[in-house]
């Protein structure tokens, strides 16, 4: 299930920074429904995340390198990433090179 992305969004990202909204899943792999409890416990971490804006891309070695991700796409991001919270809801940012992948359409 992806989520919805919010109507106005009041940030755009600078240099190769990605904003995004991440999945939460309510099914494991298996497809067992998680309780509301459980899936929106602390320990619960979202995997996937939904590119709301992207950044033009950052100069690296004398180089402009853009970025290749596009908004509306499904990431996988690893690594470190800045949680943002607006409205009640929660965004992610970080760099393009922190995500591992893009979801197959």
């Amino acid at each position: 299930m992806v989520a919805e992305p919010p109507t106005r969004i009041l940030f755009r990202p600078l240099q190769d920074f990605v904003l995004m909204s991440p999945v939460r899943e309510d099914q494991t792999v298996g497809g067992l429904a998680l309780p509301e409890g459980v899936a929106k416990g602390a320990q619960y971490r979202a995997r996937r995340a939904l590119v709301l804006a992207v950044g033009p891309g950052a100069w690296q070695d004398g180089k402009f390198l853009a970025t290749t991700v596009k908004v509306g796409q499904v990431v996988y991001p690893v690594g470190p990433h800045i949680e943002i919270y607006d409205r009640g809801e929660e965004f992610w940012l970080c760099n393009e090179g922190q995500i591992a992948g893009v979801a197959a359409e």
